[in-house]
C-alpha cells in the first residue's frame, strides 16, 4: 500500500487542512513466457526498444524501435523482457472543483488526456467522489470541508494500467514483427559498418601514400656552406581521422534501411571532413636563415594537384671563429683550449703573467694585472677567452656564406711575462691572417 495526501484550502479563510487518501498499491505485470521466448536471445545485444501502438488498419505494431530508453510518456517496450518502459501505477485524477490546484502533478497529462490514457492501456476504475467518500467518511469530509458541499469538490476516479489489454496489443505486435529479420538486418548493418570503418581506413592510407608519391622537394644552398642534406622526416603528409564517426548510435529508426541512410549520411560527412596536411620539419634549420614554399598545404580526398617544396638557404646566422695562432719561444709556449688560453712553463723557474692582449683585426683588448704564477714545468689556464667581451664579438660572424668566410681575419695575442728569480719582463707576440672558413666544421 501506499498514501497520497490530499491538501484543501478553504475559501473562508487561510487554513490548510490536510487529509490522507490510502490508496491501493498497483500489482506488479507479469509477462507471459511465450513472448519472451518469441524474442532472439542475440538480439539482445542491441538492447532495443519497441513503439507500441495501432497502424492504420487497427493492428497494434511496433512502428519503430530506438535503443534509448524513453520517457514514461509514451508507449516504449523494451523487447528483452517486453515489459513497458512507462509506468503502470495507479493515477488519481478528479472532474473539477476546489481542489483543482491540490493534484496538479506528473500525473496530470494522463487526466487531461484520454488519448494518451488510451496509448498507455490506463482505463477508468472508480468516479465521482465515492472514494473520498468511501476512505474517510461523510462527517469527517463534512468537517475538512468546512460544510462545502461534495459536489464543489468535484468528483475523483482512478486510473487504472490493463495488462489483459495490454497483452493482448503485445500479442498482435509480436505476431505482426518478424523479430529474426530484424536481428539478421541488424547483424548485416553491424558488418557494413565495420567493412566501412576498414575501407575508410585503406582508403586514408591510399590517399597519402598517392600524396607523399606526388611529393617532390628541393634544397637550394645558396649559402654554399649548409652542411646537411634534407632528412627523411622534412616533409610529411599527416592526417587525423575517426572511423569511430562511421558507429551508429541506434537512436529512434523506423526501419534498419534508415539505418543504412544515416550511416551513408555519416560517412559522407566524415569523408568530407577528413583533411591531408603537408607538414615541414624546420629544426634542421636552426641557426640558418632560410625560406621556404609549399608548406602547410591542405588536402582533400578529392584533391590531387600538390605544389613542389623548396628550402632555401641564404646563410648561417654566425659562425665563432675559435682561433688562436700558437705562441712559443724557448721559455714558454701559449695556445688556445676549450676557448681559455693555456700557457705552459718550459723553464726550471717560477713564471709570472702580467698582462695579456687579443688581436683581432686592427682591435686590441688587454687584460692587465694577470698576477699568475705558473710552477716550473708546469701548464695552466691564464685566462678565459669569454672575458675579452670586444674580441669574442669581433670573432663572431655573422650572416656568413662561403665567400665571407674567404674574407682574410686577422688573430694573434700577445703575453707579457717575467721569469721569478731574474723579474726580467719578455713579450711573446704573433698575429695571423687566416680564411675563417680554414675553420669551418660543416658537422
Amino acid at each position: 500500500m501506499h498514501t497520497r495526501q490530499l491538501c484543501i484550502s478553504s475559501l473562508r479563510n487561510a487554513a490548510l487542512i490536510c487529509f490522507t487518501v490510502l490508496l491501493g498499491a498497483c500489482s506488479s505485470t507479469q509477462m507471459a513466457d511465450k513472448q519472451r521466448d518469441l524474442l532472439p536471445p542475440d538480439l539482445n545485444k542491441y538492447n532495443l526498444y519497441g513503439y507500441l501502438e495501432r497502424d492504420p488498419n487497427g493492428n497494434y505494431v511496433f512502428s519503430k524501435f530506438s535503443a534509448q530508453k524513453y520517457d514514461t510518456s509514451e508507449p516504449w517496450v523494451n523487447l528483452r523482457d517486453f515489459s513497458p518502459v512507462f509506468k503502470t501505477e495507479k493515477d488519481d485524477c478528479h472532474t473539477g472543483g476546489i481542489i483543482d490546484e491540490t493534484f496538479k502533478d506528473d500525473q496530470s497529462k494522463l487526466c487531461d488526456d484520454e488519448a494518451l490514457r488510451d496509448k498507455l492501456f490506463k482505463t477508468s476504475t472508480i468516479k465521482t467522489g465515492d472514494v473520498v467518500m468511501s476512505t474517510v467518511g461523510n462527517a469527517f469530509m463534512t468537517a475538512m470541508t468546512m460544510g462545502l458541499a461534495l459536489g464543489d469538490l468535484g468528483g475523483f476516479y482512478t486510473l487504472e494500467f490493463d495488462e489483459d489489454k495490454y497483452q493482448k496489443a503485445l500479442d498482435q505486435a509480436i505476431e505482426n514483427t518478424n523479430f529474426n529479420e530484424l536481428l539478421s538486418k541488424l547483424n548485416k548493418l553491424n558488418n557494413d559498418i565495420s567493412e566501412k570503418k576498414e575501407k575508410f581506413t585503406f582508403d586514408v592510407r591510399k590517399k597519402q601514400n598517392e600524396l607523399t608519391g606526388k611529393l617532390k622537394i628541393s634544397l637550394n644552398d645558396k649559402s654554399k656552406i649548409y652542411p646537411k642534406k634534407l632528412n627523411g622526416n622534412s616533409v610529411t603528409i599527416n592526417t587525423s581521422y575517426d572511423t569511430n564517426q562511421l558507429s551508429i548510435i541506434y537512436g529512434e529508426f523506423l526501419s534498419v534501411e534508415d539505418l543504412y541512410n544515416k550511416l551513408t549520411l555519416k560517412e559522407t560527412t566524415a569523408r568530407s571532413q577528413t583533411e591531408f596536411n603537408l607538414s615541414c620539419d624546420y629544426s634542421q634549420f636552426n641557426g640558418w636563415s632560410y625560406e621556404e614554399t609549399g608548406c602547410g598545404q591542405k588536402f582533400s580526398f578529392s584533391d590531387m594537384k600538390i605544389l613542389p617544396v623548396k628550402f632555401t638557404i641564404n646563410h648561417k646566422n654566425e659562425f665563432y671563429v675559435d682561433y688562436l695562432p700558437p705562441l712559443k719561444d724557448s721559455l714558454v709556449e701559449v695556445k688556445l683550449s676549450e676557448n681559455k688560453v693555456q700557457l705552459t712553463n718550459k723553464t726550471d723557474k717560477y713564471i709570472k703573467i702580467d698582462s695579456l692582449s687579443m688581436y683581432v683585426n686592427n682591435d686590441i683588448e688587454t687584460k692587465r694585472d694577470i698576477n699568475i704564477e705558473i710552477p716550473p714545468h708546469a701548464t695552466s689556464y691564464v685566462a678565459n677567452l669569454k672575458d675579452f667581451h670586444s674580441s669574442v664579438q669581433l670573432m663572431t660572424l655573422r650572416s656568413v656564406n662561403y665567400k665571407t668566410l674567404q674574407k682574410p681575419l686577422r688573430l694573434g695575442a700577445a703575453i707579457k711575462y717575467r721569469v721569478t728569480d731574474t723579474n726580467k719582463e719578455r713579450t711573446l707576440y704573433k698575429v695571423e691572417s687566416i680564411k675563417p672558413f680554414s675553420q669551418y666544421n660543416p658537422s
